[in-house]
């Protein structure tokens, strides 16, 4: 049987057979990623086998003739044998675990020997091993790949490459740390065409290393540079990227001295990044910048909104410009980037609303809740501009298609659904009540409104269930009865699948939304 990457080569010696089989066969029943690669009775046969077959493990007896298994335990050191030990006993004296310990033994198991037990100890070898290997590959990585590991992986992952950073670098060394940011899931950052702005752009005499932690986002690390130099390089690069890339991206940058500060410094990046949401355009965001930023109070313009839910709801779409004058009132003064993000949060609240009158098929991809999630991480209101705008278009094309020009066969059913969603009822009754085949019925509903009758059906449901989940005054099974479930597991269930959370969950969130709105009624009066 071949030996995986994953592997653990294990030798048992032990002198009675009865045991040795009963331990073979509980490494077996273990797991599979134990292969056993010898057995032997004595020390001095398993002495030979480990010189060839370089187990990760010895599990070994104490008493046996000839040589005990802590005398072979001390020849095997000696000949650099680095596998690990299990001690195997059915003496408990002291001196024999002493001695174990002494010898660097991972455990010490009295006979007779359990599976649970057995399992723990040599779970606690693969454990010791793996670290083992990671530091080994440590200490081979490069400044570049170990600066990557610890940037780029999450702080429980990345201990071990945090441990190596005070070895290579002296503590007084001063260093500059950039952040690149894109929109989250919005924009991806090209790589390579950063990279050649950047060495074309900042002077090649800083060392520095380069990191793409994600997609969206990119970090540049320079050591022992000239602070005002490098920080008017990096507004020639902020240029280039709105010229050639055309893209609107966050940079941000601290300095800090001695290399152990740098996760510390990596959050504090991600903090100041918010900030460009409060920037008319692109700019180079550092503490000095923040400092300096006079934050007004941001009375919310509820007028603008008026107009914009006006027009929506009369489906007046030729000339919408409320969202550029949205966007130009939140950067005609210098406002806090959490009050903008309110304000874009509230306006994207009232829109939905509207929307959601009518549009019951239009989120079957995108939840409500999730268009709330990017724009709680936009870094620019352009971006803004551009999600809303969608979110419009597409109720356009919806109002299209479900306007009065559809067919009269599915007017009549839309009617009769509308009526009558809160009654369980399927598509074959339904197709037997306007006097057509299922099949016709379905696939007429498909081409007329782009979605399938079942998804328009439960989104009706779902859409009034979220109405009075979002009243706070009802109970999870009162909604759920209310709207013909009368198991409420599967309605929460249905529920998940169209909005993405729970019932309960909605319940909550809509009570935060409900603060947001009554906070923006406290501002307007």
């Amino acid at each position: 049987m071949p030996i995986g990457v994953n592997d653990l080569k294990v030798l048992i010696v032990e002198d009675e057979i009865k045991t040795l089989n009963g331990v073979e066969y509980l490494i077996h029943q273990i797991s599979e990623e134990y292969i056993i690669v010898g057995k032997a009775t004595n020390a001095k046969d398993a002495i030979e086998i480990a010189m060839t077959a370089c187990p990760d493990v010895i599990i070994t007896d104490i008493q046996m003739p000839g040589m005990t298994g802590l005398e072979m335990i001390q020849v095997l050191n000696q000949k650099q044998i680095r596998s690990k030990f299990i001690i195997l006993s059915g003496y408990a004296e002291f001196d024999y675990a002493r001695k174990a310990v002494e010898l660097r033994s991972v455990d010490y198991l009295l006979k007779p020997i359990t599976k649970s037990l057995l399992a723990k100890a040599l779970d606690k070898v693969k454990h010791m091993i793996e670290e083992q290997k990671n530091e080994n590959n440590i200490t081979v990585l490069s400044n570049q790949e170990l600066i990557k590991k610890v940037i780029a992986l999450p702080p429980n992952e990345s201990g071990h490459y945090q441990k190596e950073l005070p070895k290579r670098y002296k503590e007084d060394e001063k260093f500059s740390f950039l952040l690149i940011r894109g929109d989250n899931k919005i924009l991806k950052i090209d790589e390579n065409r950063m990279m050649e702005i950047i060495k074309r752009t900042i002077s090649v005499q800083y060392e520095f290393y380069c990191v793409t932690a994600e997609h969206r986002q990119m970090y540049v690390l320079y050591k022992g540079v000239d602070k005002e130099s490098l920080y008017k390089q990096i507004n020639q690069v902020i240029y280039f990227c709105r010229e050639e890339i055309h893209a609107y991206l966050a940079f941000c940058v601290t300095d800090f001295c001695g290399i152990t500060k740098l996760l510390q410094s990596k959050q504090q990046l991600i903090d100041y990044s918010n900030w460009n949401l409060s920037m008319k355009s692109p700019a180079l965001i550092d503490e000095e910048k923040i400092r300096k930023f006079h934050c007004h109070t941001l009375v919310y313009p509820n007028e603008i909104e008026q107009r914009l839910l006006y027009k929506i709801e009369f489906r007046q779409f030729e000339n919408l410009t409320e969202l550029e004058d949205f966007v130009e009132y939140l950067y005609a003064k210098e406002y806090a980037y959490m009050d903008i993000r309110e304000a874009m949060i509230c306006l994207t609240i009232s829109v939905l609303y509207v929307i959601r009158k009518t549009s019951y098929g239009l989120y079957e991809n995108v939840s409500n809740l999730k268009v709330l999630e990017w724009i709680n991480e936009l870094l620019f209101a352009q971006h803004y501009i551009s999600i809303m705008n969608n979110i419009i278009f597409q109720y356009k094309i919806y109002i299209n298609n479900t306007s009065q020009n559809a067919h009269p066969l599915i007017r009549k059913v839309i009617k009769i659904v509308d009526q009558e969603y809160k009654t369980e009822f399927n598509l074959e009754e339904l197709a037997r009540r306007v006097n057509v085949t299922p099949e016709y019925l379905s696939s007429l509903f498909v081409k007329e409104l782009g979605v399938k009758f079942t998804t328009y059906y439960t989104q009706k449901r779902i859409e009034s269930a979220k109405d009075m989940l979002k009243s706070g005054n009802y109970k999870v099974y009162e909604v759920a009865h209310e709207h013909g479930y009368e198991d409420v597991k599967y309605f929460c269930k249905v529920f998940k699948k169209y909005v993405g959370i729970s019932p309960r969950e909605y319940q909550q969130m809509a009570g935060k939304v409900n603060g947001l709105l009554n906070r923006k009624k406290n501002i307007q009066d």
